[in-house]
């Protein structure tokens, strides 16, 4: 059974967002839970995101898939890297590496992404602008970490690369070591030899995202239609925005009711990058009633689901995938459980069939695909 060897207090006391931490052997008793060739097979599907980044003649090259069979055969036995995204979504082996890290908050998850490298393989060197833990599989790959600072971009290459940086961390990685690299730390990972690599982002919304979702919810709702009063004209020049204006503007933004707010933090927080991997269940086969089910029945998420509630909410709801379910007034102490538990037990279902409304809104979760039924 794989076990994590760090110590997630003390990570996140001393390293968290903070400074990079290499771990020999970070994951005790790991197995790569997918081979090249599987992993190339994904590739080939559209419903995937891939891409495959090669180095030709000093010129980094990046071709999104999906790819075919033969288009493979042409990358030859060096620098060149597969990158598959999203595959706890679609490989239940992959999603048990990511509740490793479940000490962190499920919405910060975006994906757990998986590289194969030929040797010589690896992206340049670059910065992110989320965290990321690195769990190297099989074959051995060096990495290079820096320090946050002030680098200089690789012009015309179209992947964001630096020219150079001081690494503090210069390590070769073998099976089962773990690399933790905070948002804005430049690095580099090069393919010593065929190597398979597993990266868990971690990542939060952008202003320009956290605007633009809450923008498009007052407009898609017909809300924030409030305008700004003054009670004296403080613009005594025609042509200037006063000082009293601009600050009554700017609370005018930031009087968008709490309610609305969480809304829009839910609904965008809990939504996946990627596309999960769903399979509703047929009209007739649909549940009616969490009490007909069998009584050994077990609920578990898909891959990848997030399901999010607020600590403090007016309003009793939870938010799955893009979408508020509201829940009866007295069912928010279960919401709380839906979203911190992976499976749910007979024990749990028979409790929520006593909230009609949340009974209701699980039953669409079971028949829309995001929750499996397991009697196993």
């Amino acid at each position: 059974m794989m076990t994590l060897t760090l110590n997630p207090d003390a990570f996140l006391a001393n390293y968290w967002q903070q400074k990079p931490l290499f771990l020999t052997k970070g994951i005790r008793a790991f197995e790569d839970p997918l081979q090249a060739d599987e992993l190339a097979g994904m590739a080939l599907e559209s419903c995937i995101q891939s891409r495959i980044i090669r180095r030709q003649d000093e010129q980094w090259e990046t071709q999104h898939g999906p790819f075919t069979e033969d288009y493979f055969s042409t990358l030859g036995d060096s620098h060149w890297q597969l990158l598959v995204h999203a595959t706890n979504h679609w490989v239940p082996e992959c999603q048990d590496i990511v509740d490793l890290f479940r000490f962190l908050p499920d919405w910060r998850i975006d994906d757990l992404m998986i590289s194969y490298a030929a040797p010589e393989g690896g992206v340049g060197a670059h910065i992110d602008q989320y965290d990321v833990f690195i769990l190297q599989g099989q074959g051995r790959r060096r990495w290079r970490v820096g320090h946050r600072g002030n680098y200089q971009a690789a012009a015309g290459n179209g992947l964001d690369l630096i020219e150079s940086f001081e690494p503090c961390i210069d390590v070769v990685m073998e099976p089962g070591d773990l690399l933790y690299i905070p948002a804005g730390c430049p690095h580099y990972g090069q393919a010593l030899e065929p190597a398979i690599s597993y990266s868990l982002g971690l990542r939060t919304p952008s202003q320009q995202e956290l605007l633009s979702h809450l923008s498009a919810h007052l407009i898609n709702h017909e809300q924030g239609q409030t305008h700004y009063v003054s009670t004296k004209n403080d613009d005594t020049n025609v042509g200037v925005i006063s000082t009293a204006t601009h600050t009554g503007l700017v609370e005018l933004m930031q009087q968008i009711p709490d309610s609305i707010q969480r809304d829009v933090l839910g609904r965008l927080l809990s939504q996946s990058g990627y596309a999960l991997n769903l399979e509703p269940m047929p009209a007739a086969e649909q549940i009616l009633d969490l009490r007909d089910l069998p009584p050994d029945t077990h609920l578990e998420r898909i891959g990848g689901l997030k399901i999010i509630c607020h600590e403090h909410d007016d309003l009793p709801r939870f938010f799955v995938d893009g979408q508020c379910y509201p829940v009866d007034d007295k069912a928010q102490s279960m919401c709380f459980l839906l979203a911190n538990l992976k499976t749910y037990p007979p024990a749990v279902l028979e409790e929520i069939a006593t909230y009609p409304q949340l009974q209701q809104q699980v039953l669409a979760l079971i028949n829309q695909g995001y929750l499996v039924i397991n009697t196993d």
